[in-house]
C-alpha cells in the first residue's frame, strides 16, 4: 500500500496526516478554509480502507487489538463498526464522492455543502449558536438540517485516536 502516495505508505502515516491536517483546520483561522476541509475528508475517509487493506485484513488479531472486536468482513468493519463508533462519519462518503464527481447521482445524505456566516457577522437570524462565532463550512443535509464540518471532523479524528492510542505520531 502507499506505492502511489509520495512517502505516505501505511495507514498509521495516513492518519498522521490527518492530524496534521486536522491541527490546521482546528486553528481558528482555517476553521472555514475549503482547500483544509477537502484535504482533511479525504484524508479521512481513505484512512478506513487503508486500515482495512493494510491491517486488518491480512493480520489475524489486528482487529482486535486496535478495536477491542473481531469482524467476520468487511462490512463488519466499514458499515458496523465504524458507522457505529461515529455515525455522521457516512457523510464524508458524499463529501468525498461529490468532490471527485462533481455532483452525486446517488446522495447518502448530504445535499450540499456552504459557508455559513456564523452569528459573529449579523446573521443571528440564522440560529447560530455562538454569539461570537465566525464563518464555518456547514453540510447541508437531504432533510434540511445543517451539520458542522468541523464537528463531524472532530467526531472522526476522536475515532482514529482511539483506534490508533497506542501508536501516537512522532
Amino acid at each position: 500500500m502507499g506505492g502511489y502516495s509520495f512517502g505516505i505508505a501505511t495507514a498509521h502515516d495516513l492518519y498522521c496526516k490527518l492530524k496534521r491536517e486536522y491541527a490546521q483546520f482546528h486553528d481558528p483561522i482555517g476553521i472555514a478554509d475549503s482547500d483544509l476541509a477537502w484535504n482533511c475528508a479525504l484524508t479521512a475517509w481513505h484512512l478506513r480502507d487503508w486500515l482495512w487493506w493494510q491491517r486488518l485484513s491480512v493480520c489475524p488479531g489486528e482487529d482486535v487489538k486496535l478495536f477491542g472486536l473481531s469482524f467476520g468482513t468487511d462490512r463488519d468493519y466499514y458499515n458496523t463498526e465504524l458507522n457505529r463508533r461515529c455515525p455522521k462519519y457516512k457523510l464524508l462518503r458524499d463529501l468525498c464522492n461529490g468532490s471527485k464527481h462533481f455532483h452525486l447521482t446517488n446522495p447518502d445524505m448530504v445535499e450540499s455543502t456552504t459557508i455559513r456566516p456564523g452569528a459573529m457577522f449579523g446573521e443571528a437570524m440564522f440560529n447560530e449558536v455562538c454569539p461570537n462565532e465566525g464563518p464555518y463550512l456547514a453540510i447541508c443535509l437531504d432533510d434540511g438540517s445543517i451539520v458542522r464540518f468541523g464537528e463531524v471532523l472532530g467526531q472522526v479524528v476522536a475515532l482514529w485516536d482511539d483506534v490508533f492510542k497506542n501508536e501516537p505520531c512522532l
